[in-house]
């Protein structure tokens, strides 16, 4: 189900978070951590997956930046990076044990930033669950997501992923709300159409 999936807009989200969290390091903590992540940060923008995650006999991935300062901030970036690269990793094998890997990092992830990283969470959330099947608790990620950015897109994914499970009228209020409330967005026009095929 690609069409849940927008990997470029995770990949410029990811990397821009990546270096914007190095400037608030504060601790002697944060700043190993952020040196350890920084070749699981190069691997992922060369689109190595495999080794982003588990790093090699030189060099932490993501997932050993984690198990070694999941209290930190940059932690949290890891385990951001970590849900992305099992995304990308089930679209190129397919086995929905990658989402679920990736869902097992966001899960749980304790956020102590800003409602903009909320929501793009919530977003990686959703594309996880869809693409595991789960389009009830995708849709839900995403209409979680829409309360803190980019509002219209986040609904008109909801959109996509309710009729799945026969939640028809949810995505019919997400769509409604697109047009209502953000009737100049571009999402608009989308909502507009997509409600007339939905009727």
């Amino acid at each position: 189900m690609k069409k849940f999936i927008g990997p470029l807009f995770i990949f410029i989200f990811l990397s821009f978070l990546g270096f914007n969290f190095y400037s608030k390091i504060s601790s002697d903590n944060e700043k190993q951590a952020s040196n350890k992540i920084y070749n699981a940060i190069y691997k992922f923008e060369e689109k190595k997956y495999d080794e982003a995650l588990e790093g090699d006999e030189n060099n932490y991935g993501f997932e050993q930046v984690i198990k070694e300062f999941r209290s930190t901030s940059v932690g949290d970036i890891a385990h951001l990076y970590a849900a992305s690269s099992w995304l990308h990793l089930y679209n190129v094998l397919f086995d929905r044990e990658k989402c679920q890997m990736g869902i097992d990092h966001l899960k749980y992830l304790s956020l102590r930033s800003s409602d903009v990283l909320k929501g793009k969470t919530n977003s990686l959330l959703g594309d996880l669950y869809c693409e595991s099947g789960f389009f009830n608790e995708g849709g839900l990620a995403f209409m979680s997501a829409a309360q803190y950015d980019y509002t219209p897109y986040y609904l008109f994914k909801a959109s996509i992923a309710f009729p799945e499970v026969g939640r028809r009228s949810q995505a019919v209020d997400a769509l409604k709300k697109i047009i209502k409330e953000y009737p100049e967005h571009p999402y608009a026009e989308k909502a507009r159409q997509r409600l007339v095929a939905l009727k």
